[in-house]
C-alpha cells in the first residue's frame, strides 16, 4: 500500500470521529450534567424557614417574620402531635401588624386542616408568593403543644428554546485530481 492511500485513510478516520463528536455534542439527549432532581424539570425548590415552637401553651402565640428571596410558589406547613390540640396559622405581609383586621389593603392567608402522616397538620399554599411575610401560630388548646412550621418556595424558570441553527453550504467538494501517466 503506498503512502498516499495510508494517510487519506488516516484523515478520513479522523474526520469520521470527529463528525461523530460534533452530533453528539449537538444532541439534546445526552447525558446529564446536573444529576437527578426531586423537583420538575426547569423548577428549583428551596426551603426558606424551619422552625420547632416548643412548649406553646394554650391560647398562646408567636410570630415568625421570613422572607423570601424570590417569587414562587410558597408551600406552609404546620405539625403538632396531640390530637386533641387545635392549631391554626395565617400568614399575612409583613405590612399588617393585627391579622385580625386583615382586609383588602392587607390580605391574609388561613391555614387548612390536611392528613397529616405524622399527626396533625395544616397548610398554606401561594402560587404567587414574594416579599417579606408574618406568620402568627396559635395553639387553641386544650394543652401544650410543640409545633413545627416549615416552609418551602418553588420557582419554575423558563428555559429558552435553542436557537435555530443558521443554514449552512453543502461542503464543497472537489473532483479527485486525475492522475497523471508519469506518476506510479
Amino acid at each position: 500500500m503506498n503512502r498516499k492511500s495510508r494517510t487519506s485513510r488516516a484523515a478520513v478516520a479522523v474526520l469520521a470521529a470527529l463528525m461523530a463528536i460534533v452530533l453528539i455534542g449537538c444532541s439534546r439527549s445526552g447525558p446529564s450534567t446536573t444529576g437527578p432532581s426531586a423537583v420538575a424539570p426547569g423548577s428549583a425548590s428551596m426551603v426558606v424557614l424551619s422552625r420547632t415552637l416548643d412548649e406553646v401553651e394554650p391560647g398562646g402565640q408567636r410570630i415568625i417574620d421570613f422572607s423570601l428571596p424570590h417569587r414562587g410558589t410558597l408551600a406552609l406547613t404546620v405539625r403538632w402531635n396531640d390530637p386533641t390540640n387545635t392549631v391554626i396559622a395565617v400568614l399575612t405581609s409583613t405590612r399588617c401588624r393585627d391579622f385580625r383586621s386583615a382586609g383588602a389593603d392587607c390580605p391574609a392567608r388561613r391555614s387548612i386542616e390536611r392528613q397529616g402522616k405524622e399527626g396533625r397538620e395544616q397548610v398554606i399554599d401561594d402560587p404567587d408568593a414574594a416579599g417579606a411575610y408574618q406568620l402568627l401560630v396559635e395553639n387553641e388548646g386544650p394543652g401544650v403543644e410543640s409545633i413545627r412550621v416549615s416552609a418551602e418556595l418553588t420557582t419554575v424558570s423558563v428555559v429558552p428554546p435553542p436557537p435555530t441553527p443558521e443554514p449552512t453550504a453543502p461542503p464543497e467538494r472537489r473532483s479527485p485530481t486525475p492522475r497523471r501517466s508519469w506518476e506510479p
